[in-house]
């Protein structure tokens, strides 16, 4: 804590968590609640090794928009279920394993740049999907992902299917084993 300046006091933390509940730790510290709402939609635990730093206000919270830092968050377990943004996925794709999943012993590399939580990419094995996921969130709840699914060509459905036949040809369709989904995601957790 540095108070040269009493307008604009600075923090400087560094965190060493063990076996916390994601669900704990997004009802007992503020910082979470904005810079990682997500950790409130998960079952499970996780570790993790965090410095950050920035601004603190004057009631002794941190100025969201100010903070910058690095780490990792080791996910010891996150069930996946009854999160809209993953359920609308889901229903976009007709991939149902994608409504409910679990991720163990994942660990992933974060950063915050001005108070943005960014997500380097990782990847995940939902089913007989592959996935890679990263991207952000900021301190005004919006997110902005990118996901690329990989998937075995005949789980795609049949409307998919012609779709992608039209752009690069049935034959070269026919002969791929697996085909890759880029999808963008942006808006809030909530819609």
């Amino acid at each position: 804590y540095n108070t040269q300046s009493l307008k604009q006091p600075l923090f400087d933390m560094k965190l060493d968590v063990q076996n916390l509940s994601f669900k704990e730790a997004f009802n007992a510290f503020n910082t979470i609640k904005v810079i990682a709402p997500i950790a409130g939609l998960l079952d499970g635990t996780f570790s993790t090794k965090f410095n950050f730093a920035g601004e603190i206000g004057q009631d002794m919270t941190p100025v969201f928009k100010t903070l910058d830092g690095s780490g990792i968050i080791d996910v010891v377990k996150a069930a996946v279920s009854d999160v809209k943004i993953v359920d609308q996925i889901s229903r976009l794709t007709h991939f149902e394993e994608l409504q409910n999943f679990v991720i163990q012993n994942k660990r992933i590399d974060a950063q915050i740049i001005d108070g943005s939580l960014v997500i380097r990419p990782f990847d995940l094995k939902v089913g007989d999907i592959q996935m890679t996921v990263g991207g952000s969130n900021n301190v005004n709840g919006n997110i902005d992902y990118v996901t690329a699914l990989n998937v075995p060509a005949g789980k795609v459905g049949r409307e998919l299917n012609t779709r992608l036949g039209s752009l690069i040809g049935n034959e070269a369709l026919k002969t791929s084993d697996r085909i890759t989904l880029n999808l963008n995601i942006g808006g809030t957790l909530s819609d």
